[in-house]
């Protein structure tokens, strides 16, 4: 059940908040069908972290593109 989708994705998972189960399981279930899936814990951040933390996520954004 792997492999759907050939191209590098990024997941970025966030561990603070409440849906921290479903987003787990969430980020595991789309790796599934993602041959090249990269997940990334961002365990400062939680459910709005682009909004309210940008910097972090754009850090993980940049470096996802730059390695790929």
């Amino acid at each position: 059940m792997s492999g759907q989708v050939e191209v590098p994705v990024l997941i970025l998972l966030v561990l603070r908040t409440r849906l921290f189960r479903w987003f787990t399981d969430s980020s595991q279930l789309v790796a599934l069908y993602v041959a090249n899936a990269h997940i990334r814990k961002l365990p400062e951040l939680g459910h709005f972290a682009p909004l309210v933390a940008p910097q972090p996520v754009a850090g993980e954004i940049t470096r996802f593109f730059n390695r790929n």
